[in-house]
């Protein structure tokens, strides 16, 4: 039971840590591959509360969990992953320049430096995506025996394609975690609003939900 309550305990870890990347500079991904909104909100509160989240788990090294990355990609040489590939059908520039896979990257690896990170490029650089390299992501993650899968962006329009992949990993037993959002309203976003997903929020130094990440019945964290 004690190995049960730490192994959630990381998952948890990595779900909270990840919001300060991850919904708190949510990406919007259109099934018609039409450009979405991209911001950074990384503000002083979450920098601290991240820094109190690794003191408070600093036992969880995350050893032996397999935990999938569906985010942009990155050409930084320094960051290393046990996996990466690209699910874009297009060609990858030379020097990428948006930074929100490698981020996200690094913030897991905080939290978890014992985790085996599989990272599966779904966003182009100008902050866009189908769901088609989405649920190609998913499948990818499923066969490389992940026990994790976060979600770095948003779609406003649900898609049965998706669903479906999402259905396919929760049987297979994997736990799913995606941004709830950064535009400070209530509008059900995805894959945040499918039922197989935990959906995490934002929350500023006073522990009350941040102005600007979204809220509603269907954000669990």
């Amino acid at each position: 039971m004690k190995k049960t309550k730490k192994y959630i305990s990381l998952l948890l870890a990595a779900a909270t840590g990840l919001n300060f990347v991850t919904s708190c500079a949510a990406q919007a991904v259109s099934p018609f591959n039409e450009p979405g909104t991209y911001e950074y909100h990384m503000h002083e509160s979450d920098s601290n509360d991240y820094n109190r989240l690794l003191y408070e788990h600093s036992s969880l090294t995350g050893k032996g969990v397999k935990i999938a990355l569906l985010d942009t990609g990155f050409d930084d040489s320094s960051i290393k992953v046990s996996d990466t590939i690209n699910m874009l059908d297009e060609n990858i520039p030379d020097k990428r320049i948006n930074k929100h896979g490698a981020n996200s990257v690094q913030a897991l690896q905080n939290i978890a430096p014992g985790a085996e990170i599989y990272l599966a490029e779904v966003i182009n650089d100008s902050n866009s995506g189908t769901y088609d390299s989405v649920v190609k992501g998913i499948e990818w993650a499923i066969n490389q025996d992940v026990k994790i899968i976060t979600f770095g962006f948003v779609g406003r329009a649900y898609s049965n394609a998706l669903h479906e992949a999402i259905k396919k990993a929760h049987n297979a037993g994997i736990i799913m975690f995606a941004a709830a959002g950064n535009y400070g309203n209530e509008e059900m976003l995805f894959p945040a609003a499918l039922k197989e997903v935990i959906s995490v929020g934002a929350y500023n130094a006073e522990g009350d939900i941040a102005e600007y990440s979204n809220r509603g019945h269907y954000v669990d964290i």
